[in-house]
């Protein structure tokens, strides 16, 4: 799961190393995009020394949100896992709206417990606590999330 505002170079490592794809896109809003051949994309990477580094810089940032994934699902209780992807989520997606941050994804409770390693009956039980709690509010446009004292709990 990411999200990616534009302009944006969208490479699956496929593109690469001629591998299976393992990555799809979907948009939530209308978009416009371009495909390239494997071929096209490395011999212009070579020509370009700022495509080349703008491959590079897009390879480390998905290394770096995959450890920051490996962190959420592997650390702590499931109230702890859940805390931090919400955190996550909103200091790369979300938009300040008084003392919370909205994150327009619309995402199911089950796809939020399968992306925290978690049942879906507990990430239900925690967002209605803290939805009574005022700390989350969950619509079908997205979640405005206020950061709490959940994780000094």
């Amino acid at each position: 799961l990411d999200v990616a505002r534009g302009p944006v170079l969208v490479a699956d490592a496929a593109r690469f190393d001629g591998g299976a794809w393992s990555a799809s896109v979907v948009t939530l809003r209308a978009s416009s995009a371009l495909r390239f051949s494997r071929a096209d994309l490395l011999e212009a990477a070579e020509q370009d020394p700022h495509l080349s580094r703008s491959f590079r810089a897009a390879a480390a940032r998905t290394v770096r949100a995959l450890v920051m994934r490996i962190d959420t699902v592997g650390a702590g209780t499931v109230e702890i896992r859940l805390t931090r992807f919400f955190d996550d989520l909103a200091a790369r997606y979300g938009t300040p709206m008084g003392g919370a941050r909205f994150i327009a994804l619309p995402l199911r409770r089950r796809e939020i417990a399968s992306l925290v390693g978690a049942k879906a009956e507990t990430v239900s039980r925690l967002m209605a606590r803290w939805t009574r709690e005022g700390t989350l509010r969950a619509s079908r446009d997205g979640i405005l999330w206020s950061r709490g004292t959940l994780l000094a709990r």
